[in-house]
């Protein structure tokens, strides 16, 4: 479970910490709702973590797995301040955290 919780902490603390970042981390999302899902996806996994309200562990899962999902697909195209395009590494490495995150929600729910 350390690594779990290692990996939900950090990813709470990444969400809280970008809401401090003075340009967008996507170029498709209106900058004042990117920063509204950094400051709700960073409580509640602090909220949880801290609380560990068992069923909300699968909704959590469900959430950040649907997040996977829209960065697969192309919904949300993430911003490289040091390209012009959106990346496919960046896609695919958010694709990745986010399914990790989804992962880990479901670990503390089984």
């Amino acid at each position: 479970m350390i690594y779990v919780n290692s990996l939900l902490y950090v990813s709470a603390i990444a969400y809280l910490t970008a809401l401090f970042l003075p340009k967008p981390a996507t170029k498709n999302i209106p900058f004042w709702i990117e920063k509204i899902m950094y400051l709700a996806s960073g409580l509640l996994l602090l909220l949880n973590l801290t609380f560990n309200i068992h069923i909300l562990w699968l909704i959590m899962s469900v959430i950040w797995t649907v997040y996977s999902g829209m960065s697969y697909l192309g919904y949300v195209k993430w911003n490289i301040l040091w390209k012009k395009k959106t990346s496919d590494a960046a896609q695919m490495f958010m694709f990745t955290w986010d399914l990790a995150i989804a992962f880990c929600c479901m670990i503390k729910f089984l």
